[in-house]
């Protein structure tokens, strides 16, 4: 009774995994039908990356002071890292259950916070917005744990190349968000819009709130915008996301379908640097933010067409790889077999716990992650401070800056550090990126206008390097068994770094020279950060001797076992 047409669609679309260990699965979706999914999912990873957007309404509307705006922001970076309970369901259910899970809560947090910054729920506590922000960002661990882990399995050969891909859609995420923010809900673009929705908040925020503007309108009109984006996003990808077979993972991601993917991932990212270029030097072009918007959208849907390139069918009945087994598939399992029992440890989280190089590593992250996201989440205060003025045009650019720069130093630290894996073992490339982000925060303790361009970009390139980095090391130091909670675990290091240099060092410093100023905001340009630059430029160079320790103390692994040369 199986055997039905409509059994097998079932079967097919796997609408029976909401129920763990459900053996109703007749076949699965080749790698680059998942690649896509994992895409998508990567897409909507990106939240926390333009919360710069928000930012100024956030305050304005809610009467927060820089402090507590810096209180949201990390907690919203205490959500998006805190990805536990995220890896330990990819470990135990999968990547659909999760990604599902994933979903209910992007709604369940960013559908109140909506609710509560337009006026329809009475209160202004810091706590509670933060508390939303924080569920609403969890969300993304549970989208981000199965997009990553799912497909540097089932393109295990390729890994470093294929991860860097991914975590380019993470940094291109935010300008996507950007994009979107500045085609069709900037007043200017959209007036009829405005007017109606200027209706609807005018019995409560706008009535309250001093100087509230159509532009605070649209940002809270984004708010409503993006979960329901996100989860419509979500829902349509996760269907198509799974593990393959052993006998599909050991060939390489090369060929046609690498060049396309890196083809159009260059080209989205072009795409966004030019057009931020030319936005920050010619203003009023007409219908310029819904033309950038539509190119961009145009752009990214060709990303469906890759699988199109695989040398894989789209679906492959679980008979098919029954009747295709052959020597060579044989061959290439007892491959990857070899490798796992030579190269790959298997560790638990317990005993990565117990390792040097995992407490090396996650201070490394705590302080190269932390002081990126201090100036990922400051940078909306730091371009008013610079500019002397709270414009969200201006922000808006830098935003888009950083993300090109973010989804740049993704795919090229994976891209380099798969060429030159021979060479020079990951850590190497860890090593460097903390040295590239140490003299970017040295920039911005001394900034102007034009180094402010140097620094942000420099800054989204390193810090978009270490999401590359970081699942590639852990899986070649601690293996894929329990590599969803590992890498998981290892994101707290971020939550901390938020919380102490963001949250502490960054908030306390801005808050005391704002007291300066007539209007509490800070314009006095780098004066006005300068002392948090000072620490964390201290704090990254402690981090830079540490990576070069972590270098020396792997190197042996990496090469007198020639890990690389079985994985090739």
């Amino acid at each position: 009774s199986l055997g039905t047409p409509v059994v097998t669609d079932f079967a097919r679309f796997n609408f029976f995994f909401f129920v763990p260990g459900s053996s109703v699965v007749m076949g699965h979706y080749s790698r680059y039908v998942t690649l896509v999914a994992g895409i998508l999912l990567a897409v909507v990873c990106s939240l926390n990356y333009s919360f710069s957007i928000i930012s100024p309404t956030l305050k304005k509307v809610m009467g927060f002071s820089q402090k507590d705006l810096q209180l949201v922001g990390a907690l919203g970076n205490l959500g998006q890292f805190t990805g536990i309970f995220a890896g330990y369901s990819f470990d135990r259910f999968g990547p659909r259950v999760t990604s599902s899970v994933g979903l209910v809560i992007c709604l369940a947090g960013l559908m109140p916070l909506w609710a509560v910054v337009s006026g329809y729920v009475p209160t202004k506590a810091t706590w509670v917005v933060g508390v939303m922000y924080m569920i609403g960002s969890n969300s993304q661990s549970w989208f981000d744990t199965p997009a990553l882990i799912t497909n540097a399995y089932n393109f295990h050969a390729s890994r470093g190349t294929l991860i860097g891909i991914l975590k380019a859609y993470n940094g291109l995420g935010a300008g996507i968000l950007s994009a979107m923010f500045d085609g069709f809900f900037k007043p200017d673009v959209i007036h009829n819009v405005t007017i109606i929705n200027s209706t609807i908040f005018n019995s409560t925020t706008n009535s309250t709130v001093p100087g509230f503007t159509n532009l605070d309108v649209a940002t809270i009109d984004f708010l409503l915008f993006t979960p329901l984006f996100l989860s419509g996003v979500v829902f349509c990808s996760l269907w198509f996301i799974n593990k393959v077979p052993d006998s599909e993972r050991s060939v390489p991601f090369e060929g046609k379908p690498l060049f396309y993917a890196l083809g159009v991932t260059i080209l989205m990212v072009s795409y966004l640097f030019v057009t931020g270029m030319i936005e920050s030097f010619v203003e009023h072009i007409p219908y310029w933010g819904p033309g950038t918007a539509y190119g961009l959208i145009g752009i990214f849907v060709s990303v469906f067409l890759l699988p199109i390139f695989g040398p894989e069918k789209l679906w492959i009945r679980d008979d098919d790889n029954d009747r295709e087994e052959s020597d060579d598939v044989l061959l290439s399992e007892r491959m990857l077999d070899s490798e796992k029992s030579s190269t790959s440890p298997e560790m638990t989280v317990m005993e990565a716990f117990k390792t040097g190089n995992y407490w090396i590593l996650l201070f490394c992250l705590f302080v190269g992650m932390g002081s990126g996201l201090m100036v990922i989440n400051n940078l909306g205060q730091i371009v008013s401070a610079v500019f002397h003025s709270s414009n969200s045009g201006e922000q808006i650019i830098f935003v888009s800056l950083l993300s090109v720069a973010s989804a740049s130093g993704r795919m090229l630290s994976g891209i380099v550090s798969e060429l030159l894996k021979k060479k020079f073992s990951r850590p190497c490339f860890l090593f460097f990126q903390l040295i590239l982000m140490m003299i970017a925060h040295l920039m911005f303790a001394f900034v102007n206008a034009p180094i402010l361009y140097i620094g942000t970009f420099l800054v989204g390139f390193s810090f978009g390097s270490f999401w590359t980095l970081t699942p590639a090391i852990l899986s070649d130091l601690f293996g894929y068994k329990n590599l969803g909670v590992i890498y998981t675990f290892a994101q707290f290091a971020c939550v901390a770094g938020s919380f102490t240099l963001s949250l502490g060092v960054a908030g306390t410093v801005y808050d005391h020279e704002s007291q300066k100023f007539p209007d509490g905001v800070c314009i006095s340009g780098s004066e006005c950060f300068a002392i948090a630059f000072y620490v964390t430029t201290s704090l990254l160079s402690v981090a830079v001797a540490l990576s070069f320790w972590l270098v020396k103390r792997t190197w042996q692994f990496y090469f007198s076992r020639s890990i690389y040369d079985i994985q090739s």
